[in-house]
């Protein structure tokens, strides 16, 4: 039923007919069917992150563009009479059994019309049959298609305002037609389970799946996989016109989840040059220092677009003289929205929700939140110490070490 299977030791293959219950949904799964435990943590991440941005998609998304975070409250907005309350479209693309459309069709709240799809004609039969099991038929359309198709021919209104692309593997082949299906400022979910090509094992691999080349053995290899992901995310955009704003990212076990809003604006694809970069890692301390791919300028109220200059290292390490491993591009602008992050952490009430997960949901979102705010207070006192102590501008080559005290 579903290609491209995934080792057992990640899943299970069901032998049996068997119901399937998760947050408020319940299934049935016939034999034959991968049913993977684990993922749970991240089907209630996503219900989670769906909800809060759907608060934005009501909030910002009624007569009017999309805009970014404007952080109003909901009950501000003035509904005009001849404004209608808008539907939220959300595209389960490889849906397989349909567990996360009939969650979806479920848990998120508001109007909503979600699309569940698989090539597989048996998989979309089982899809129907959930949908009549949880009674969601009015909310959730099956569909048997290829993914990558459906998507190219969203277009317009029929673009979607939620895609969430959830692979076994790599979801490079699809990423190219899902920035294009998302709706300016939509939500844009994936997922890779190929953590150990991210991660540094195969790096050319990594640069033939990502374009991307990944460093094994250093302290920061899943948030640099992270990263990836990101810059492949945002050159298929900014290809399209298209920029993104992530608002989390997270290393889950085996797989990586990022959630990103994609927009429209040449300006914003042109800027995403100096949001990407390469990574000069070295091999003996594992120092590391970045090299965004652009420069931006702003000179009377014009911006300027410059060559960057670089490398900011030698070939040796300045600090014990090994040699630098050159990674990347990678994303170098912050992985998460601190503010999205905060309200997701806020509506995580432990009384009110029925994620089974919750309470590592909840362990996830504060370390972000506390690491993230602790960062910047951190980072800005190195800076200064920088300032005053080397009177450099450059900072990327000075070694952390000498102020480990302030972190």
């Amino acid at each position: 039923m579903a290609t491209n299977q995934p080792p057992e030791e990640s899943g299970i293959i069901i032998s049996t007919p068997t119901l399937v219950k998760e947050g408020r949904a319940t299934v049935c799964l016939p034999p034959g069917v991968f049913y993977n435990p684990v993922q749970e943590f991240n089907r209630d991440l996503t219900v989670a992150v769906i909800n809060e941005f759907s608060k934005i998609f009501y909030r910002d998304g009624i007569g009017r563009k999309a805009k970014k975070l404007a952080h109003v409250d909901v009950s501000d907005i003035e509904i005009r009479d001849d404004e209608t309350i808008p539907e939220l479209r959300i595209l389960d693309a490889l849906s397989a059994s349909g567990l996360r459309a009939v969650r979806y069709a479920l848990e998120v709240g508001g109007m909503l019309r979600v699309t569940a799809n698989d090539i597989d004609p048996k998989a979309v039969e089982v899809i129907r049959e959930n949908l009549e099991l949880n009674k969601v038929t009015d909310r959730v359309t099956a569909v048997c298609s290829d993914a990558a198709l459906l998507m190219y021919q969203s277009s317009g209104e029929t673009r979607y305002h939620v895609v969430d692309i959830d692979p076994y593997g790599s979801p490079t082949h699809f990423l190219d037609v899902a920035v294009q299906a998302v709706e300016y400022g939509g939500l844009l979910c994936v997922t890779c389970t190929d953590m150990a090509v991210l991660c540094g094992r195969a790096s050319t691999t990594c640069y033939a799946k990502y374009g991307s080349t990944s460093i094994p053995n250093t302290p920061h290899i899943h948030e640099t996989a992270l990263r990836i992901i990101l810059s492949t995310v945002s050159t298929h955009a900014n290809r399209h016109g298209r920029y993104i704003q992530p608002l989390l990212s997270v290393s889950i076990d085996f797989y990586a989840r990022v959630f990103v809003r994609v927009y429209k604006g040449k300006e914003g694809a042109k800027q995403s040059a100096e949001k990407i970069g390469m990574l000069y890692s070295c091999s003996g301390c594992k120092s590391f220092s970045t090299q965004p791919l652009g420069k931006i300028l702003t000179e009377d109220k014009s911006i300027k677009y410059k060559p960057a200059i670089g490398p900011p290292v030698d070939r040796e390490c300045s600090h014990c003289g090994w040699n630098h491993h050159i990674g990347g591009p990678i994303w170098l602008d912050p992985i998460h929205d601190l503010h999205f992050v905060k309200e997701l952490l806020t509506s995580l009430d432990l009384e009110t929700h029925q994620f089974k997960t919750v309470q590592r949901m909840t362990g996830k979102t504060i370390i972000i939140v506390v690491t993230y705010s602790s960062y910047i207070v951190k980072m800005l006192t190195y800076i200064l110490l920088l300032r005053r102590e080397k009177k450099t501008k450059n900072i990327t080559n000075i070694h952390i070490r000498n102020y480990k005290h302030v972190f």
